[in-house]
């Protein structure tokens, strides 16, 4: 996914990113951070452009731990993956998403944590706590 970005080849990470997520999330992805890299570093905001910023950091999150996920899932296809196997997994990848994010005069933080649980708990568990999606 590097080799795409540092190479400017959006149609190339679009493809790429297409094995784990849909075109319009992946395009929504896109409009989100160009909002964010045109307002982030604005000066007075009003409140509602503050919350607008953080709800776009929330899901620039939220897209990047989903993917992580995703691509874990498809990497293990026709493995049992348990919920802490997946936890496992994104542990470093989850070190490298902010948590905080300052702009002038203001931080954002971002619930990592309950964005995670909020996406594990989506998918359907046996009584085993297998993963089968």
């Amino acid at each position: 996914m590097q080799h795409f970005y540092f190479n400017a080849d959006l149609k190339g990470l679009i493809e790429y990113l297409k094995q784990y997520m849909t075109e319009e999330e992946i395009y929504r992805f896109i409009y989100v951070l160009d909002f964010l890299n045109e307002h982030l570093d604005k000066k007075n905001l009003t409140p509602s452009t503050n919350e607008t910023i953080f709800n776009s950091l929330k899901y620039c999150n939220l897209f990047l731990i989903q993917l992580a996920i995703k691509k874990i899932i498809v990497d293990n296809a026709g493995k049992e993956l348990t919920t802490e196997d997946i936890s496992e997994n994104l542990a470093s990848i989850i070190a490298l998403i902010p948590r905080q994010i300052k702009s002038n005069n203001k931080t954002y933080t971002i619930p990592n944590a309950s964005i995670i649980m909020d996406i594990i708990s989506k998918y359907d568990e046996d009584e085993k706590n297998t993963l089968k999606r």
